[in-house]
């Protein structure tokens, strides 16, 4: 009998308002983190990443990054991350000028444990003050059908 391998969701998509808020008003080049997600007991393989930012004038460059935040050895602090580092999972591009910008990275390989989902601002611009969304949900593959 053959195998068949589906796709086991572990989590329906979750709002990070702590991601939200750190999003606003965020400045070009500037770094945002979400909250802790847990992925001690689940042991979840993939992510999908859902951020919807609110109406501004993007400039060039014109996408974002997009880094998975993992907890560091000592149990309380978080890997530092920036443009381009180790923590690197993709990017996204954004359209050029005044719109709301809605996107989603999917596939996003995570780790066992805690870690945070970070992003660093390359649109060229501000993001608007207030109005950002962000949601995530954690997945991996079930070979049972």
């Amino acid at each position: 009998m053959a195998n068949l391998i589906k796709y086991n969701v572990d989590t329906a998509f979750t709002e990070d308002t702590t991601f939200e808020t750190n999003l606003n008003s965020l400045a070009s080049a500037g770094t945002a983190v979400g909250s802790v997600i847990s992925n001690g007991t689940n042991l979840a393989l993939l992510a999908d990443l859902s951020i919807q930012l609110a109406s501004f004038t993007a400039g060039a460059p014109d996408y974002v990054e997009i880094h998975v935040v993992p907890l560091l050895g000592d149990g309380t602090t978080y890997a530092d991350f920036f443009s381009a580092g180790p923590t690197f999972v993709g990017n996204v591009p954004v359209t050029n000028g005044a719109s709301a910008k809605a996107f989603c990275l999917t596939n996003i390989v995570i780790l066992p444990g805690s870690f945070k989902f970070g992003l660093v601002n390359q649109a060229g611009a501000s993001f608007a003050a207030s109005g950002q969304k962000v949601f995530y949900r954690l997945y991996d593959y079930n070979n049972n059908g």
